[in-house]
């Protein structure tokens, strides 16, 4: 038997439910079908802590967590009139606004719009914010560049009907990273960059089934290599067998971890394969194994064009006015058509600095007191929303773990 989020969803699609979200800006929050509210997710809206109060949580979906100067001002734009002047940058390279009103949801989707950002696939059960590298395109010991495939796949599966309606939510990466930075073992469905074993072209490795939560899994590594130009249609054919097959029973259960655990890799590829019509390639298993552990690219990095990097540390994540108007004006005065680089532990990286201009960007940097200079523990120390907005958070997490960084940095 279906639960109750699945009951929900055969009534009204989440695609569906922007109608339901205008409506209520007119008629405002005390007058809203509360049984909808759970589908505003689907375009990034969640109701904060309290929900009782009517205000709102918005998640910014930002692919590969790319942002030029014009949607930095943007977004502290929107933060400042309808946010209390905070973003929250997430570990999906997203970026979180808070305080929000269902009466304003309208005009922050249409301004965001105008600049080319989205918030549909923010939340909900479908695809989230794709991930992948925040130095892609720029690294020197970079497998390959793996931009295009992440944003083909973005493009595909957002506002995409034929999956907007998933088990649970789901989520992706896809990167070149020799250093694997966007933790593909813990993502649904990653694609990994490698050389082929034998032929040394560029292509993927693919993992499937990671995530955490309350029954952490690593991804299982599947032993084919997918070719770039496959890499949509076998992520398409990958959603498709974990939407028709999922635990849609028991809520808890319907993460595609929990189905690639009952199946084994090898059904789950054959299922695969029959929608792909086609056999994937066969390699050694294992084949994808990271150069070096993970890493985050902060710091100050030189990039394989003679340009740098400069990576600015938020603590938690957390951004306030003017932070973000500050590195748009970093990235306009001092770069070379540069543009910022979210990072999956809440931080972000301005890029293509000439040397020329990096002692004046860091000095500047320093004048408006952005973190460039933080430690491992404020560089690397992540925290999700906690209780101070998130109805699912058990603890307040934010400031705890501010006095916990300045603490070991002592």
């Amino acid at each position: 038997m279906a639960n109750q989020m699945e009951e929900l969803k055969q009534k009204v699609d989440g695609l569906d439910v922007w109608n339901h979200i205008e409506e209520a800006a007119k008629i405002g929050f005390e007058a809203i079908d509360q049984e909808l509210v759970p589908l505003f997710k689907w375009y990034g809206i969640y109701a904060q802590k309290p929900n009782t109060d009517g205000f709102f949580m918005m998640r910014i979906k930002i692919p590969g967590g790319k942002l030029t100067p014009p949607q930095l001002r943007k977004i502290q734009d929107l933060s400042n009139r309808f946010a209390d002047g905070i973003c929250d940058i997430t570990t999906r390279q997203a970026i979180q606004l808070h305080w929000l009103k269902i009466e304003d949801m309208p005009t922050i989707l249409r301004e965001l719009k105008e600049v080319g950002m989205d918030t549909f696939g923010g939340c909900g059960d479908i695809l989230r914010n794709v991930t992948g590298c925040p130095l892609a395109g720029l690294l020197p010991d970079e497998i390959f560049d793996a931009s295009k495939e992440l944003i083909d796949i973005d493009n595909f599966f957002t506002r995409n009907r034929d999956f907007s309606n998933l088990p649970r939510k789901y989520k992706m990466s896809v990167t070149g990273c020799a250093t694997q930075c966007s933790q593909p073992d813990i993502n649904c469905v990653s694609l990994v960059g490698v050389k082929h074993p034998e032929t040394q072209e560029d292509g993927f490795a693919l993992k499937v089934g990671g995530g955490l939560s309350t029954k952490p899994m690593m991804a299982k590594d599947f032993p084919v290599f997918v070719k770039r130009s496959q890499a949509k249609e076998v992520t398409e054919a990958v959603s498709k067998v974990y939407r028709d097959n999922g635990f849609r029973d028991k809520r808890h259960k319907a993460r595609l971890k929990f189905l690639i655990e009952d199946w084994g890799v090898e059904k789950f590829l054959e299922e695969t394969e029959k929608l792909l019509d086609y056999k994937l390639e066969r390699v050694q298993k294992n084949f994808s194994a990271p150069k070096v552990s993970h890493h985050d690219h902060m710091g100050i990095t030189k990039l394989n064009n003679g340009n740098y990097a400069v990576g600015i540390s938020f603590v938690s994540g957390r951004a306030r006015n003017p932070d973000l108007d500050n590195i748009a004006e970093l990235i306009e005065t001092y770069t070379d058509k540069g543009e910022a680089r979210n990072t999956n532990k809440q931080n972000i990286i301005i890029v293509n600095v000439p040397e020329s201009k990096l002692q004046d960007l860091l000095s500047r940097a320093r004048e408006m007191n952005l973190g460039i200079e933080k430690s491992a523990f404020t560089k690397l120390g992540v925290a999700c929303t906690g209780t101070e907005y998130c109805n699912l958070a058990i603890v307040e997490t934010k400031e705890k773990a501010k006095v916990l960084f300045e603490y070991l940095d002592k």
